[in-house]
């Protein structure tokens, strides 16, 4: 449960990142800085595409383990004493 509440959060945060990058003024700023060949574009781009690749890793995470958790619901609810089985 708390593995998939991480991967849902970072989901929920990188999702909010990605969207402020997607915003017009970014778009503006990265222009100008792309039209003044500034040292600041490569960085940039680098750090926009390791938050596209981290917010589909965490998607990717949340769906596995979303798909996983009525199987873990029902292992954390069993009540069978496993030291009574050994």
């Amino acid at each position: 449960d708390a593995e998939l509440k991480f991967w849902q959060s970072r989901a929920e945060n990188l999702d909010s990142i990605e969207a402020q990058l997607r915003m017009e003024g970014v778009k503006r700023v990265l222009r100008f800085l792309e039209a003044n060949k500034s040292t600041y574009v490569a960085p940039f781009s680098r750090l926009q595409k390791e938050v596209e690749d981290t917010r589909e890793e965490a998607l990717d995470n949340r769906k596995f383990l979303k798909n996983l958790e009525p199987h873990i619901q029902q292992l954390l609810s069993e009540t069978i004493d496993f030291e009574a089985i050994a």
